[in-house]
């Protein structure tokens, strides 16, 4: 990997996080500016190779995210929805899932002390899809035995 592109790369993501955290817990609303930036970071990170996905679980993870607006269009929100779909492609390898995954695992104790706390079900999700994006960046994909898949 080159370094210039992949500081590049995260220092894009890097603001967009902070942006999108601001603006998701403040008043639950993601703009779609972030969104696009990432989602044109982690095309443009794709294309140059600073990430290989792995193509068949970033679908899935996108076709989750789309049947569960379909389904339960209240549980969560068409920003995270958007955020979802421009963060799955910037996954490497099975990073799509480690995202899902985490995200989903740390959200659900913080909603509960937040409801406890607020008295309030609705969270905002995007802080904590991003959490799990940013963890799936590290080591934690290659910990994943889902090779013997394929």
């Amino acid at each position: 990997m080159e370094w210039p592109e992949l500081f590049l790369w995260y220092g894009t993501a890097a603001g967009c996080t902070a942006w999108i955290c601001y603006t998701d817990i403040r008043r639950c609303w993601i703009a779609d500016a972030p969104v696009l930036a990432l989602a044109l970071g982690n095309g443009l990170a794709g294309y140059a190779g600073l990430v290989r996905p792995f193509w068949p679980v970033s679908v899935g993870v996108a076709a989750f995210f789309l049947v569960l607006y379909g389904l339960w269009p209240g549980a969560i929100g068409s920003g995270d929805i958007k955020l979802a779909l421009a963060l799955s492609p910037g996954c490497p390898d099975w990073g799509a899932w480690v995202m899902l995954v985490a995200s989903f695992c740390l959200a659900a104790p913080a909603a509960l002390v937040y409801r406890r706390w607020k008295g309030a079900s609705v969270i905002p999700f995007g802080p904590f899809l991003l959490l799990g994006w940013w963890l799936a960046q590290g080591p934690f994909p290659s910990w994943w035995p889902g090779g013997w898949l394929w």
